[in-house]
């Protein structure tokens, strides 16, 4: 069983979502890796330079709701998914 600080510290998620809106980040390059839930895998996932800035600048949606203006951000699987895609249209 892994400590509840790693899975807390593996999470992703808006600053301003509520703690149920955060997802854990369970791969770094593809689909098909294991998933592993890891402060390591959330880093190198989305911190590693060839990969720091995308999920701001293409995965982030800002959508306006009745309580006001939400900011939506792209899960684990959206973000590989459309890069897979987006490498092979090339």
């Amino acid at each position: 069983m892994r400590p509840a600080v790693e899975i807390l510290a593996s999470s992703v998620g808006s600053l301003t979502a509520d703690w149920e809106r955060f997802f854990e980040w369970k791969r770094i390059e593809r689909e098909d890796e294991p998933r592993r839930v890891s402060l390591k895998v959330m880093l190198r996932g989305t911190c590693d330079r060839t990969r720091l800035l995308d999920p701001v600048e293409n995965f982030t949606l800002f959508s306006e709701h009745k309580a006001g203006l939400v900011k939506i951000i792209g899960q684990n699987h959206q973000f590989l998914g459309v890069r897979t895609v987006t490498a092979n249209a090339s």
